[in-house]
């Protein structure tokens, strides 16, 4: 329960938080609709001030000091937060202003989750850790679905099969780290793109339908290709798969007139020699990530392929990227979706 004594400094404590997260991320805290009442422990109930809320639906209890003494030791924070997750059902969130502990670094070791007042913010439970002089790189990060995300997206777009889902699984289906994939759908719940639901002690995942996540995304989806290469042959020790107008050609009656292109991830040419020709018979496209993740028969997938030749001059090959996307059931990004 919180104690009257406290009222202002709660208040003056909420104000700040809710302030500072968020103009530091595209959410805000929410109050709970209801008081928890919590009967606490002397020893925690006079050292601390609480302040439960909701950050994207789960339920956290910020953590101030009730006083200016200083801030106890790690190994006893941790017993501490434990007793008060346990006390409120709640992720324990500590909460520092002018004094935080000396050893800020243990307190991600031992994943504390601490909001370090127009300083940093670290959320373990939300795979987040964000300096306030790096909010810029996050708004960059939110602007595009680069990488893992638009992977997920992508793979959601077309087989429809990861509503429901947890972290594990999602990250089992699309053959990727656990972690990475975790970061990417935080990223996503953030932006709106997907959502979460508990059940128990499981997190699962939910997208909007094909169409609003068509229309919700594709203006932030980008061109996987950074770097294209025309070579006479393909290099010994790659095993690229097809993609531009050759995947058009696999799938749509275009003719693969220019020769053949093909798809690798750029770190994999790191340690070959690439040697360009004047028989430029072969198109090399060096993809940001692996272009065999959501991938059919060793074709690019249609909307990777799409995003691809996005900006082509040729008509025909327009035309048939349109028509490859249409294949999955989606519409260009230029016509009504």
């Amino acid at each position: 329960m919180l104690h009257s004594r406290f009222c202002v400094t709660i208040e003056y404590m909420k104000n700040k938080i809710k302030n500072y997260i968020a103009k530091t991320l595209p959410f805000s805290p929410k109050m709970l609709e209801k008081e928890k009442k919590v009967q606490l422990p002397a020893y925690l109930r006079f050292q601390y001030e609480y302040l439960p809320m909701q950050l994207l639906d789960i339920d956290v209890v910020f953590i101030s000091k009730a006083d200016n003494s200083e801030w106890t030791t790690v190994p006893d924070l941790r017993k501490h937060v434990a007793t008060i997750e346990k006390l409120f059902s709640a992720k324990p969130v500590l909460v520092f202003e002018k004094k935080a502990p000396r050893r800020l670094p243990l307190l991600v070791k031992h994943n504390l989750a601490y909001v370090y007042l127009e300083k940093e913010i670290y959320l373990p439970f939300l795979t987040l850790k964000i300096r306030t002089d790096a909010v810029e790189k996050l708004e960059v990060l939110l602007s595009d679905l680069k990488g893992i995300p638009q992977i997920i997206v992508t793979h959601q777009l077309i087989h429809e099969d990861l509503d429901g889902e947890s972290v594990t699984g999602i990250a089992k289906k699309l053959g990727l780290i656990k972690m990475s994939v975790s970061r990417a759908l935080t990223q996503l719940e953030i932006a709106n793109f997907c959502s979460i639901e508990t059940q128990g002690k499981s997190k699962l995942h939910y997208f909007p339908n094909k169409d609003e996540l068509w229309k919700l995304t594709h203006s932030k989806m980008v061109n996987p290709v950074r770097q294209i290469v025309h070579l006479e042959n393909l290099p010994r020790g790659i095993d690229p798969i097809k993609s531009g107008e050759s995947a058009l050609a696999e799938q749509t009656l275009i003719d693969d007139t220019n020769g053949q292109t093909f798809a690798i991830q750029g770190k994999e040419i790191k340690d070959l020699h690439l040697v360009e020709g004047a028989d430029t018979s072969i198109t090399l496209e060096l993809w940001h990530w692996d272009p065999r993740v959501n991938a059919t028969k060793n074709i690019t997938d249609p909307i990777s392929t799409y995003f691809s030749l996005l900006h082509t001059e040729d008509e025909r090959i327009a035309i048939a990227r349109d028509e490859y996307l249409a294949t999955i059931g989606l519409k260009p990004i230029n016509k009504d979706i």
